[in-house]
């Protein structure tokens, strides 16, 4: 380890489980911790003991799993991991995976509305835009598909299951957005009825399911507004259950709750206001419970969940405030269970659920603050469970999962944080399972380097988020300024490096972000410019001593900018509006930019306004052909852009109109093949993407058509996963790909499909050395590569390999299979830095000494990485 930045020793607060979900035979749930972000963490019920299920997205960021829940053996949910966008995942005992990339690329699919019905889950998601489509899965991929007679125009929201059936809202021109129904096939997705006839829609809405017939509001515009309706399916067994409130006003019946052979919800009837109701299906069945709140005012009444055959609800009544009370459907049999905060302040009452014949819920009692309560059903059987943050503290359970005769939920103490917990439901058998604090650290982030030293952002609790300097040594690391002095944060991120100096914006106090710029020294640290740099050293380029970036200025506008590290030298070279990463070809730069009359084009500067100009108008008009992703390779630059031709494919220019042209149509037709993650090798540029008929693989270019080639077709298929992480390396290209039988590794081509193959397998089977992350994550010197990975038995740790299994060792900075999780390793000088986490000290920064390697491995002497050399 470099330092200890932030050395006191505390801890941080864990940020809280959600989507408690039980499957597989396993707790599964969605936890946050500030090194890893929120990811997939499982707990076994039977021991309690509780790890990371998998970094779906890797580092600090989050891939925010959500929707989770349980189908057949496995755990279904939705997850984004930074490189296929958000879609549709599953996990068992044996680790997560993705199932499908339904829509390949940013933003995925986005799947919601799942239900599970007849064993198969049903669920909304975007295959391509914006439309939604229905789909279901099995929880593989050949069983992930769209449901034929469902078609993107007209689906529309809301979903719900009766048996082996689905309902959901479809929209026709001729009926309007009405209720239909799918088994999942062609034939069996189909309208149930024109409710509303006509184009006017019935809107369907506030769904349960009881005796086998599905229960919702629609709405009649002609003939008695919305109102409660049934159906079982068929056009003849559809029809309103009664006209809550005569005439076209509606009785707008909402939250709808079964419990036993009855249905609870709030209506209006235009005479008692909004109170609660009950039906059992029939006219005659359907009744006012009880006028709650009497007169025509509305009742406050919240309905929560059934216990038994009776509903649970929250009720404010004078004298009393909002409190615990249940129902059995009649005017007597609705009573208030306890007055658990005496007098008329609000108990707070938010989650109820039934277990071992008690219904559990969270109350506050005024003494002991929100805290788990239990009821029978009486008063003197309803008595709190647990002070779990003790004192006048609340501790807010909430997220209940039951697993056999225990449940899982979270609470808040002041020890712990927000964390899981576990309980039987008595005082002695509820417990904290599993506490996610870890030593507080300072969390190095944004370094950037050269010449054998770096600049991070990091955090300490004197100084806030600031820039850091280091040498690589303790006695060389060093806080650069306290710029936005005490514990606030200027929140530095870097521009780009200038010589030994890096230009960077942050945060004085005084005003937007500003244009900095650091040596290292305090007295070397100096305000440039009041301009914000672009968020990114994609948004600047260094050119022969002078770095031009990306900037905004209050009074100057938004444009390019230049600097030479001096405030003489910070100026604006034009007002543009830059949209891509910047790129010098010589003493050209290159970027994309917006002007009104061309759209989103392509753009060169020769560092003067008069200089800075347009290089071609490729989608003629006010249209974007959108530049992406430049990549210098000699004198030309590569990248990507769209037509309404060809779609989105590969370009190249070397700075003149006629010198602008389309490389190849990889993929012939509107959507085009999407090249990504452009990397130069030699004299040609390598990338990802997909022809329509290999799925996503790597391509290389020299810039002509016939010169541009699949390296070789490594997931067989056309949906396979988008290679990640393309790096040169010697005579090379390094990539993570899988092939469908081994897992994500390494991989490295030469640029032939003979010359393709994967390196070596760390870990053996489907599950892979490393997740797909679209950053490369790695850095070559010497011919030998640097990256993190995961490794049974290790964790995650930092690799370096020669392209070799017998040139390849892991660095177990924390032995055994806890993991480091070294983050982002940069080359600089004969060292790599990289920001790690230990037991002890939390994440800060770590430097390897490459000359540790410098016998080439050829000793067989690894004991230099039992240290870090400082």
């Amino acid at each position: 380890m470099v330092a200890d930045i932030r050395p006191d020793g505390r801890a941080d607060i864990g940020l809280g489980p959600q989507w408690i979900t039980a499957a597989a035979g396993s707790v599964f749930f969605s936890g946050r911790r500030i090194d890893l972000g929120a990811e997939l963490w499982v707990t076994d019920p039977a021991t309690g003991d509780t790890r990371l299920g998998l970094d779906i997205k890797g580092g600090w960021s989050s891939s925010d799993p959500l929707f989770l829940f349980e189908l057949g053996d496995l755990l279904i949910f939705r997850a984004n991991d930074g490189v296929h966008g958000t879609e549709l995942w599953a996990a068992d005992e044996n680790g997560a995976r993705i199932i499908k990339d339904i829509q390949p690329g940013f933003p995925g699919s986005e799947p919601t509305s799942f239900t599970v019905a007849g064993g198969t889950a049903f669920f909304f998601a975007s295959p391509a835009g914006f439309e939604r489509q229905l789909w279901v899965t099995d929880g593989t991929p050949d069983g992930t598909v769209a449901v034929p007679g469902a078609t993107p125009g007209n689906i529309q929201r809301w979903i719900a299951a009766l048996d082996d059936i689905v309902f959901f809202i479809g929209f026709d021109p001729a009926t309007g957005d009405e209720l239909w129904l799918s088994d999942g096939t062609g034939a069996g997705t189909r309208p149930v009825k024109d409710i509303a006839p006509g184009p006017d829609s019935s809107l369907p809405g506030d769904a349960v399911v009881m005796g086998g017939v599905l229960y919702f509001s629609a709405e009649t515009p002609t003939a008695g507004g919305r109102e409660l309706w049934r159906s079982d399916g068929t056009e003849g067994g559809t029809w309103r259950v009664k006209d809550i409130r005569p005439g076209p006003e509606s009785g707008e019946p909402a939250w709808l709750k079964a419990v036993c052979s009855q249905v609870f919800f709030m209506a209006d009837d235009g005479v008692y206001g909004r109170e609660l109701w009950r039906s059992d299906g029939t006219e005659a069945g359907t009744r006012m419970v009880a006028d709650l709140t009497p007169g025509a005012g509305p009742s406050s009444a919240h309905l929560l969940s059934g216990f038994g055959c009776e509903l649970a609800l929250t009720l404010d009544q004078p004298g009393t405030g909002r409190e615990l009370w249940l129902s059995d459907g009649t005017d007597l049999g609705t009573r208030l269970v306890r007055d658990i905060h005496p007098g008329p302040t609000d108990a707070d009452i938010q989650t109820t659920f039934e277990a071992s014949g008690r219904l559990f819920f969270n109350a506050d009692d005024g003494v002991n603050g929100n805290e788990l309560w239990a009821t029978d059903g009486t008063g003197p059987g309803t008595t709190p469970i647990a002070d779990l943050n003790p004192g006048p503290g609340s501790s807010f359970p909430d997220g209940f999962s039951t697993v056999g005769d225990e449940f899982f939920f979270t609470a808040f103490t002041e020890a712990a944080g927000n964390e899981l917990w576990r309980s039987d439901g008595t005082a002695g058998g509820t417990e904290l399972v599993y506490d996610s604090v870890h030593p507080l650290s300072s969390i190095p982030l944004d370094c950037l380097g050269g010449g054998g030293s770096v600049f991070c952002s990091a955090d300490t609790e004197t100084e806030g988020n600031e820039l850091w300097f280091s040498d690589g040594t303790a006695a060389g690391t060093r806080l650069t300024r306290d710029i936005n002095p005490g514990p606030e944060s200027s929140s530095p991120y870097p521009v780009a490096m200038l010589g030994d100096r890096i230009v960077f914006g942050a945060d004085d106090g005084s005003g937007p972000t500003g244009l900095w710029v650091s040596d290292g020294s305090e007295p070397g640290t100096i305000k440039l410019a009041e301009v914000t740099p672009g968020a990114g050293t994609e948004y600047a380029v260094e050119v022969a001593g002078t770095v031009f970036f990306l900037g905004n200025h209050a009074s100057l506008g938004r444009g390019l900018w230049r600097t030479d590290g001096t405030v003489q030298g910070t100026e604006l070279v034009t007002e543009i509006d830059i949209t891509s990463n910047m790129v010098a070809a010589g003493p050209i730069t290159f970027f994309a930019a917006k002007d009104g009359g061309a759209g989103n084009e392509l753009w060169r500067s020769d560092g003067t306004s008069a200089g800075t100009t347009r290089v071609a108008d490729i989608v003629p008009g006010p249209s974007d052909s959108t530049p992406r992703s430049l990549t210098a390779v000699g004198g030309s630059v590569f990248f990507a852009a769209w037509t309404p031709e060809h779609g989105d494919e590969l370009w190249t220019t070397d700075g003149t109109e006629p010198g602008t042209a389309l490389v190849a149509d990889i993929n012939p037709g509107e959507f085009g093949s999407m090249p990504f993650q452009l990397t130069r090798r030699g004299d040609r540029v390598f990338f990802t993407a997909n022809d329509g008929v290999h799925g996503a693989e790597v391509w290389s270019s020299d810039g002509t058509a016939v010169g541009t080639t699949m390296t070789a077709d490594v997931y067989p298929g056309s949906e396979s996963f988008m290679p990640t992480g393309l790096t040169s390396f010697d005579s090379r290209l390094a990539f993570w790909h899988t092939d469908g039988v081994h897992g994500w590794e390494l991989w490295l081509t030469d640029g032939t499909s003979a010359g393709t193959a994967m390196a070596f397998e760390l870990v053996q089977g489907p599950g892979g050395s490393r997740f797909p992350a679209f950053d490369s994550e790695a850095v070559v010197d010497d011919g030998r590569l640097y990256f993190p990975a995961r490794i049974d038995g290790f964790g995650s740790e930092l690799v370096v390999t020669d392209g070799s299994a017998q040139g390849t060792l892991v660095f177990d900075l924390v032995p055994g299979p806890n993991s480091s999780d070294p983050w982002a390793p940069l080359l600089s000088g004969r060292r790599v830095f990289f920001s790690a986490m230990d037991l002890v000290n939390g994440r800060e920064l770590w430097a390897l000494e490459l000359a540790l390697f410098s016998d080439g491995f050829e000793s067989g002497d690894t004991s230099a990485w039992n240290r870090v050399v400082p």
